[in-house]
């Protein structure tokens, strides 16, 4: 496993999405589109991980097969 990798598990439900990253517990996120889901998740595990050099990461979801959806 790539060590800059984050497996999130996701679930479309009520009509939005809403996912968790397996590796950082308690982040989460919600939205009413993927692409909001996406948007607030990236935001979600920028706020979960600790600063580089004083500045927070910015995670960049490069693989949406990285992304596991559950019925």
């Amino acid at each position: 496993m790539n060590t800059n990798e984050l497996h999130v598990m996701v679930k479309e439900e009520d009509g939005g999405y809403w996912g968790e990253v397996i590796e950082l517990p308690g982040c989460f996120a919600s939205g009413r589109t993927f692409e909001e889901f996406r948007e607030a998740l990236l935001e979600a595990i920028s706020m979960s991980l600790p600063p580089v050099a004083g500045k927070p990461p910015k995670p960049v979801a490069t693989k949406v097969g990285a992304l596991v959806l559950q019925p």
